[in-house]
């Protein structure tokens, strides 16, 4: 007489950030001492950390001799959001680490955790304006420091741009004579 055994397979995500996590359980019967391989498949954004046997081979065979019952486990991809910045600042980090017009600050952050930014400006003649999402009009913030917990690779540039001065001019007495702006120099 032929023992059959059953195999279940539990996929979980570690979810490091008070989420629900999401499992999807695989089920089937083999013949005993079948050996069946099995493949746990992260999707886009997560990565396999190992089975609940403490395998780390995505990849593997289970020789069945009892029933089985095994979970894959995934977590999150550390995400890299880029912070830029246009003429008129820098971007500075968290240690005091200026990035310039022209550099990208690309940390790595673990997913749950939060980085620490602020636009700082480097001209008398510039004005910060806000942090907007990176080759869009969409503003982010209109505060030169942000923190910032990524749910994905987010891009950010700190937006600055060139004050508008007044220039008023006086004549003490306009019998007298009169001012006026004769040239103007970018």
């Amino acid at each position: 007489m032929k023992k059959f055994f059953l195999i279940a397979l539990c996929a979980t995500s570690l979810v490091l950030n008070a989420q629900e996590s999401q499992s999807q359980d695989t089920t089937a019967t083999f013949d005993c001492g079948e050996l069946v391989t099995i493949k746990a498949e992260a999707n886009p954004g997560y990565h396999f950390v190992s089975w609940s046997d403490g395998v780390k081979d995505a990849v593997r065979q289970v020789d069945l001799s009892k029933d089985t019952l095994l979970t894959a486990t995934f977590a999150h991809d550390a995400l890299k959001p880029e912070f830029t910045t246009s003429i008129g600042g820098v971007v500075v980090d968290s240690l005091g680490n200026e990035f310039a017009q022209g550099t990208t600050y690309a940390p790595t952050v673990e997913w749950g955790e939060s980085v620490k930014v602020t636009a700082k400006v480097t001209d008398d003649c510039y004005e910060f304006v806000g942090w907007y999402y990176t080759g869009t009009e969409n503003l982010y913030s209109t505060e030169a420091m942000i923190t910032v917990f990524p749910q994905e690779d987010v891009k950010l540039q700190a937006v600055f741009k060139k004050k508008q001065l007044t220039l008023k001019l006086f004549s003490n007495d306009s019998t007298m004579g009169r001012v006026i702006i004769v040239s103007q120099k970018d």
